[in-house]
């Protein structure tokens, strides 16, 4: 089988996950309602399914930085053959020395901070015209969508100059 990253990510898109996992000598997973659910019908990716597959969404530039700094974080815009396009945030990594790839959909459209339910307080945070706001928590919490529904409702009152880490 022809393993292409294109239909896993049409996977992603089409089963409504958050996720691609991918890793050398797993199954490609996809995490469904905070779950991660092996691929039907694969088979466990060699080193060479994974290189394949990062190489097949990396540019030259970003492969090289991977290859020489063993981690790297990128995104990306993936255009399904409908046209519809939709965004990554991914990190290739090594794991006990083996290559691997996760991919985090990124939706299109920034809900604001009403649609998000988020506390009124919020609000006042976007009024601030200066100093730190720290957003944690763990991973699939929502750090980055609050910090973008908090960006675009600064961008959408004032020019301000804003710093993300």
């Amino acid at each position: 089988m022809d393993l292409r990253i294109n239909d896993l990510m049409a996977e992603v898109l089409r089963l409504g996950a958050s996720d691609l996992h991918i890793g050398v000598g797993h199954y490609p997973c996809l995490r469904i309602d905070g779950e991660l659910r092996p691929f039907p019908d694969l088979h466990p990716l060699e080193r060479e399914d994974v290189e394949k597959l990062i190489s097949e969404i990396l540019k030259p530039a970003q492969l090289e930085s991977f290859h020489q700094n063993h981690e790297l974080d990128f995104s990306f815009t993936y255009r399904g053959t409908d046209g519809k396009a939709a965004r990554f945030r991914g990190n290739c990594f090594y794991e006990m020395g083996n290559l691997a790839l996760a991919l985090r959909l990124i939706p299109i459209r920034i809900r604001t901070l009403q649609e998000l339910g988020l506390p009124k307080c919020l609000q006042g945070v976007t009024e601030q015209h200066r100093g730190l706001f720290l957003v944690t928590g763990p991973t699939g919490h929502g750090k980055t969508t609050t910090l973008a529904a908090l960006i675009d409702e600064i961008n959408r009152n004032r020019q301000d100059h804003i710093v993300t880490i």
